[in-house]
């Protein structure tokens, strides 16, 4: 029972979203659009620091060893000194497992996940979002240029 209090504990000095954004340095938006794998915490979403370093891996704003300290640091700050040398065995454990994943291993999952977009991108609700998202977006003159296009294109059979 006192170890799975442990890690229930070490769980709590995990990043959410949010904050998992501000130590990687992109929008919460794009994170919360990935599938990404998490720890219940009550309500919120705790992310490993194993998840936070791939996706610094990912998006390549920050080297790995500052988003690590970052993780640490964070710990610290939310859970004390115990929990945040828990949370530096981890980093360095995942820091040594990125370290040394081949780099065709890391090929293939980006390509899992551009295979993945691009079917996502093909789901004719995806086309209806992408069109109450950006259509709201643009001025009277660029709708009536975007509405102009396709006709001339049906006119002239084709857009080529």
């Amino acid at each position: 029972m006192e170890a799975m209090i442990r890690v229930e504990a070490s769980v709590r000095a995990y990043p959410n979203l949010r904050q998992m954004a501000e130590i990687l340095h992109v929008p919460k938006s794009t994170l919360s659009q990935r599938k990404l794998m998490y720890e219940p915490v009550g309500n919120e979403k705790r992310y490993r620091p194993r998840t936070v370093l791939e996706q610094a891996l990912r998006y390549r704003r920050r080297d790995l060893d500052e988003v690590g300290q970052e993780l640490v640091d964070h710990a610290q700050r939310v859970a004390g000194a115990a929990l945040a040398r828990a949370v530096q065995a981890e980093v360095d454990t995942a820091l040594s497992a990125l370290a040394e994943e081949p780099g065709e291993q890391q090929l293939e999952k980006l390509r899992r996940e551009f295979d993945l977009m691009l079917h996502q991108m093909q789901e004719p609700d995806h086309r209806r979002r992408m069109r109450e998202l950006f259509g709201r977006g643009l001025t009277p003159e660029a709708k009536g240029r975007a509405a102009v296009a396709p006709a001339r294109a049906a006119r002239s059979g084709g857009y080529g």
